[in-house]
């Protein structure tokens, strides 16, 4: 699963499963990207509060953001 972020990032953005809608980027506009293949990346450093990536997460149709205090650890 293709990873868009560091591992220290807040979220997880599995790539293959982007499609680019830009929910997150309305919710969380500081935090949330398109690159050129209109797939979302994290701006570096993020900036929302976590409410609103918390709620970009959720409003994500394809499921494809994952807050990181959610991944489980290896």
């Amino acid at each position: 699963m293709p990873e868009a972020a560091p591992a220290e990032a807040p979220v997880r953005i599995d790539r293959d499963l982007c499609i680019g809608a830009g929910q997150c980027i309305a919710y969380a506009p500081q935090t949330f990207v398109h690159d050129d293949e209109t797939t979302a990346v994290l701006r570096e450093p993020p900036h929302d509060a976590e409410a609103d990536v918390a709620a970009a997460v959720e409003a994500c149709p394809m499921g494809a953001l994952t807050l990181r205090s959610s991944v489980p650890t290896e």
